[in-house]
């Protein structure tokens, strides 16, 4: 006769509690102006104050809500990103509603947003008055201004835009004003998707968007520079998908 504390431990080590209780568990995550980054981020009454503190203290598949406002940063961008995350902008001070934008200001000092080898999603964000200046990785120092993106990026609702890459007084042929895709890790090649999102009134030596040659999966000798409508550098094997993309 099996005795009563086994089938008590036995219920206890497999009940559906158990089994899932060591799972990862997503978790959500709040900024607004008026936070603090001695908090964790992890109440909507008690909100960090930068988005690069939540991002920090952010696992891969966790979500950050950002209220409206303007977030600005000190370092080499406003925000770098290189989890599997979810930024979700336009809030209230109170989380509950969403209905504006968040916007993300380089000041012309810095970039605004560097993506790294994850897959990242942005809504409701303004990218904008982004000067590059450092380099990352193997990208250029001076390009992908807005953003520059050398893992994979979906943005919706968003707008990317009055962002400078190059050099003063350099001519011609540089990029990445507004977006920089750069390809970096064999076998992962970087990617943009927009959905609804304007990128406009950015400026360099270059189209609005430039691809770098070696962000195009299955390359070919197509030049890196090579336009469709004077807006994206492209090709048709390029890693860029676009829904309802609006420029002017």
């Amino acid at each position: 006769m099996v005795s009563s504390w086994l089938i008590s431990l036995f219920l206890t080590v497999f009940s559906p509690l158990s089994i899932y209780s060591h799972a990862p568990v997503a978790n959500h995550l709040f900024v607004a102006p008026f936070g603090s980054n001695d908090q964790l981020c992890s109440r909507p009454e008690a909100p960090c104050q930068t988005v690069e503190r939540a991002v920090e203290v952010a696992a891969p598949g966790d979500t950050i809500y950002v209220a409206s406002g303007i977030y600005t940063g000190s370092e080499t961008a406003v925000v770098r990103i290189e989890k599997s995350i979810t930024l979700s902008g336009g809030w209230n001070e109170a989380f509950t509603t969403q209905d504006g934008a968040t916007i993300l200001d380089g000041k012309n000092e810095r970039r605004v947003v560097f993506i790294g080898d994850a897959d990242v999603t942005m809504d409701r964000f303004i990218i904008q008055h982004g000067r590059a200046n450092s380099a990352e990785l193997y990208a250029p120092s001076e390009f992908g201004s807005g953003i520059l993106i050398v893992g994979r990026l979906t943005l919706t609702n968003s707008a990317v835009v009055h962002n400078i890459a190059g050099l003063d007084n350099h001519s011609g042929g540089h990029g990445g004003g507004g977006i920089l895709i750069y390809n970096v890790f064999e076998g992962r090649p970087a990617e943009l998707h927009l959905t609804n999102s304007t990128v406009s009134g950015n400026r360099v030596h270059c189209p609005l968007i430039k691809v770098d040659s070696n962000a195009i999966a299955a390359a070919t000798s197509a030049p890196s520079n090579k336009k469709t409508s004077g807006l994206l550098s492209a090709h048709r094997r390029h890693p860029i998908s676009y829904h309802r993309f609006r420029s002017r």
